[in-house]
């Protein structure tokens, strides 16, 4: 059982939410929560290239580059760090958790 919860527990983590989601996919418990970390995942990814691109396009205008790039993008991390810490309470506890609308997108997800 503790194997089953270090690999669930990766699936929240970024890039190693891979290992779990390819490696156990037999074990339905593990699968559950691998595919709910990915879904944060792709969130991740996207949060990461949309707040850069920000960036790059208020770069001569320092106040918005501020507002844009440095607020919006810490309560961005600060939210998938949340979520990110449901996960594992849920991998923890032994429950499979659906994590709000990750969760919805992560069930009709066939992988």
């Amino acid at each position: 059982m503790e194997n089953k919860k270090i690999f669930a527990l990766m699936s929240y983590l970024p890039f190693l939410c891979l290992i779990p989601l390819f490696k156990e996919k037999e074990d339905d418990f593990v699968h559950f929560h691998a595919k709910q970390g990915f879904i944060l995942f792709i969130v991740e990814i996207i949060g990461v290239i949309f707040f850069f691109s920000l960036y790059l396009l208020f770069y001569e205008i320092p106040i918005l580059k501020y507002i844009f790039f440095n607020f919006f993008f810490s309560l961005f991390l600060l939210s998938l760090l949340i979520v990110m810490v449901v996960g594992m309470y849920f991998v923890l506890k032994g429950e499979k958790g659906e994590i709000l609308w990750i969760g919805k997108i992560s069930r009709n997800l066939k992988i």
